[in-house]
């Protein structure tokens, strides 16, 4: 891990829907806005790196060919449901009549005692139910890649999640580097080649940004200076090296999370835990945009999801066998941590594929598994064609 200067350590942070940054303890408007492209939704997380304590969507990617599945379990992972408790009448009741024509109407009935004195009320599921940490990274069979701690720690994050398998902690040789900044220059690429038609549609405001950004110095007040001033700063971090330490205002954002997305062409899952491991799930991807002209514009897209829809969506991820793009936030840290899943994605890859795995598996230790697994449904398939 490397070493940070003292400034760079920040408290958790929070985004709100208006895209305002704020302290997790008290409110702090002035520190780092940011603001999110999707209407309605809303991103709970400042981000960033500071100096640590211590390849996905089924229902979003289109033509996502989901591998065979050798421990599909449905009924395990069945979406939880609201359960309506009905108030019961009471024993030997009866519904007087009213109205003309001897009609009887029933009378509201109110809520009864229970023989320990308490009412029977509806019961709901509550919105927020955050899960701790292990629960989303257990069935991906994933742990934690430690990265450097210099403000850009979201990029090595992702690269670590890209490419590590069993490490532990992703250090900054001159390979690494490398293949960091050419992600990272890809990433800035979409974000200047979007930003003009992002300001069109409104899912970039260049003004706040900039007051986010540089929180010292007044903002244009003319969109069209802003939004030049704004790509001049996008341009400048494209060519800053990875191993540099920033200012904190530069850590990475919603809007860089977006340009993830797209980028990898998949969604992009940022857990977000804090110092109870409490995790809060938001979710990147892209989407169509309709221009003011007409024209379609594709742009990053995304933002928190509610605790109810991000654990059962995962849940199918894994009953599936489809491997989600993960990052880690911790909060209270305010810094970002790559995930790697061991030989699982091979694994998943390999149940699909019967070449792949003549061809790369007969070392694993799953191997003749695998082979039953094709073989059966193999056989399965044959049988249903043929009636």
């Amino acid at each position: 891990m490397g070493e940070m200067v003292p400034d760079s350590a920040e408290s958790e942070t929070t985004y709100s829907q208006e895209g305002r940054a704020t302290d997790a303890s008290q409110p702090n408007p002035d520190a780092d806005e940011i603001m999110l492209s999707a209407e309605g939704t809303v991103s709970s997380s400042y981000i960033g790196s500071s100096p640590p304590s211590q390849p996905r969507s089924w229902t979003t990617t289109q033509d996502l060919a989901c591998p065979f599945s050798l421990q599909s379990d449905g009924e395990a992972l069945q979406p939880q449901m609201e359960v309506e408790t009905q108030a019961q009448p009471e024993c030997g009741g009866s519904l007087p009549v009213h109205g003309e024509g001897g009609q009887r109407h029933r009378q509201p009935e109110e809520p009864t005692l229970s023989q320990d004195g308490f009412s029977l009320e509806q019961t709901k599921v509550a919105p927020g139910m955050p899960q701790q940490l292990p629960t989303f990274l257990i069935p991906f069979q994933g742990s934690l890649t430690t990265v450097p701690q210099n403000g850009q720690c979201a990029y090595a994050a992702l690269y670590a999640t890209m490419t590590t398998t069993t490490e532990t902690a992703l250090h900054f040789t001159a390979d690494v580097v490398k293949g960091i900044n050419f992600m990272k220059k890809s990433i800035y690429t979409l974000m200047l080649a979007n930003l003009a038609n992002d300001v069109d549609c409104k899912v970039v405001d260049p003004r706040r940004e900039l007051r986010r950004l540089y929180p010292s110095q007044p903002a244009p007040t003319d969109t069209a200076v802003a939004t030049a001033a704004l790509y001049a700063h996008y341009t400048q971090e494209r060519a800053r090296t990875v191993n540099s330490q920033i200012p904190t205002a530069f850590w990475a954002g919603p809007e860089v999370l977006r340009a993830m997305a797209q980028y990898l062409r998949e969604p992009l899952f940022m857990l977000d835990m804090d110092q109870h491991n409490d995790t809060h799930v938001q979710r990147y991807y892209y989407r169509d945009y309709t221009l003011p002209n007409g024209d379609t514009h594709e742009t990053g897209y995304g933002g928190s999801m509610d605790d109810v829809t991000a654990t059962d969506m995962l849940a199918h991820y894994a009953r599936l066998h489809v491997l989600p793009v993960l990052l880690v936030l911790k909060g209270h840290e305010g810094h970002f941590y790559g995930v790697h899943h061991g030989d699982i994605a091979v694994k998943w890859h390999a149940e699909g594929d019967l070449e792949f795995t003549h061809a790369n598996c007969s070392e694993q230790p799953w191997y003749s598994e695998v082979l039953a697994h094709i073989d059966y449904n193999a056989r399965g398939w044959t049988s249903y064609m043929t009636g």
